[in-house]
């Protein structure tokens, strides 16, 4: 059994109590090749603790620094220009006078 929390929109939050069927649980850990650990308090974490890291060792591989290039530079630069060259010609030639 478990307690765990839930919300509820009217009340706030409560526990309720939840059973879990350990056999089932321990039939899906046999059929998957997996383990099933029930922990009922702090020795028995750890203990499932310290089987998890008898488990399997791996080294954790370090990221390496990736040179990216950006591409976007001239067409800003010309979006840029562009836009500089809309704004001469509506004042200039392509004004408006109402």
């Amino acid at each position: 059994t478990a307690n765990l929390a839930r919300r509820n929109p009217f009340f706030g939050d409560n526990l309720q109590r939840y059973e879990f069927d350990e056999k089932m649980l321990q039939a899906i850990a046999t059929k998957s090749n997996g383990f099933y650990f029930n922990a009922s308090d702090l020795a028995g974490l750890e203990k499932v603790y310290s089987e998890i890291d008898a488990l399997e060792k791996k080294d954790i591989e370090t990221l390496e620094k990736v040179h990216v290039e950006e591409l976007y530079t001239p067409f800003l630069v010309i979006a840029l220009l562009c836009y500089l060259v809309y704004l001469a010609l509506s004042q200039a030639v392509f004004m408006v006078v109402p």
